[in-house]
Order: C-alpha cells, then sequence, then structure tokens
C-alpha cells in the first residue's frame, strides 16, 4: 500500500502536468490522424491486457480501494500536455455508477505506453483551462 507520502508526490505530479503545462492544453495544434489512431489502439490494447478476468481493475489510491471496473466508451477527444497525451475513458463499477479515468500515454521506442491512471476530476480540469483560455 502506498504511503501518505507516496500519494502526495502522484497527486503533485498530476497537478504540476496540469498547471504548467496546461498553456500547450489550450494551444495544442491537431492531433493527426494516425496519431490519434494509434493512441486509440494503445489505449484499447492496455485496457485489453489489464481486463484478463473480464473486468479493468484500478487502484483508487484516494479512496484506497481496487474497483473491477467495465469499460463502456472511450472519449473521442485526446489532448496534448506537453510530450504526453491525455485520454478520458467511461467504465461501470459493480454497483453500476459510471467511474471516469483519465490515462497519461507517452510516445515510446517501442510505441505508446501507458504510463499514469487517475480518477477523473472533470471539475478541476475543466478549472485549470477556463483560467488559461
Amino acid at each position: 500500500m502506498l504511503t501518505v507520502i507516496s500519494r502526495l508526490a502522484i497527486f503533485s505530479r498530476l497537478a504540476a502536468i496540469l498547471i504548467f503545462a496546461a498553456p500547450s492544453v489550450a494551444l495544442a495544434d491537431k492531433i493527426d490522424a494516425e496519431t490519434h489512431i494509434g493512441l486509440q489502439i494503445a489505449l484499447e490494447q492496455h485496457i485489453k491486457v489489464n481486463s484478463a478476468t473480464g473486468y479493468y481493475r484500478f487502484e483508487d489510491i484516494s479512496a484506497q480501494q481496487s474497483l473491477e471496473l467495465t469499460l463502456l466508451h472511450l472519449h473521442p477527444v485526446i489532448y496534448k500536455i506537453g510530450g504526453s497525451y491525455l485520454m478520458c475513458a467511461d467504465f461501470l463499477d459493480d454497483s453500476g455508477e459510471t467511474v471516469l479515468l483519465d490515462f497519461i500515454i507517452d510516445r515510446r521506442e517501442m510505441g505508446y505506453i501507458v504510463t499514469s491512471i487517475h480518477r477523473g476530476q472533470r471539475s478541476f480540469f475543466s478549472r485549470i483551462l477556463e483560467k488559461i483560455s
């Protein structure tokens, strides 16, 4: 289990990415079709590989719980944040509630790879984008 310091480090990193790289999100050029398709395929493969039991397992650090989720759909919009990409997907938990997950994806030698996953906080992300727009 992660310590409080580890959790704070993870949230601090995400906040730093969103705050310091946010201008590049708002001003980013359109993502070309080849990159868009490559990112979608990479995320679909990540979810499939990590759903061997039929459920996508997500460790929700903030709630200190493990969730078994069923994919509903990937969001079509992809954000470019510095050299990384942010993609979102909706899942259903075992109680039928929708869970939004944000995936940070980077390009590596072997292709695109999911480097971090966070429970979506649209209100937080929306406020940052409103401030820089």
